[in-house]
């Protein structure tokens, strides 16, 4: 890898990372599966139909993401499915109304992701 590689790279891992999402989605936690990139904001506009966003277990403990549906149009459900660690229980959340949002954690390999707040109207 050449040292212009390595940078944007590094660079890429340590942004405050905001994605737009309006269908299925997985999270990027950061590692090499996701070019170390670590989503932080999840974002979701005027989704057209139900749709799934998938988050997988995290890259390092106290990894923080919020999750926001900012536009429901078409009155469809967001589910967040978090997908944890071996042998410890996974989970869902539902947004469907605007201004829903979930603000979730990583605490360890063993519990996973833990709902640090969840607001629905």
């Amino acid at each position: 890898m050449s040292i212009e590689n390595l940078c944007s790279t590094r660079k890429k891992a340590f942004d405050l990372r905001e994605k737009a999402v309006t269908s299925t989605y997985t999270v990027r936690v950061g590692g090499t599966p996701y070019n170390f990139i670590t989503d932080r904001v999840i974002t979701i506009t005027n989704p057209a139909a139900n749709f799934t966003i998938t988050l997988p277990p995290g890259s390092y403990f106290g990894q923080e993401i919020l999750i926001s549906l900012l536009s429901n149009d078409e009155a469809v459900t967001v589910t967040v499915n978090k997908t944890l660690p071996t042998g410890a229980s996974s989970g869902t959340v539902g947004l469907t109304d605007v201004g829903d949002y979930a603000s979730l954690e990583y605490v360890n390999d063993t519990t996973g992701w833990i709902l640090l707040h969840y607001e629905v109207d």
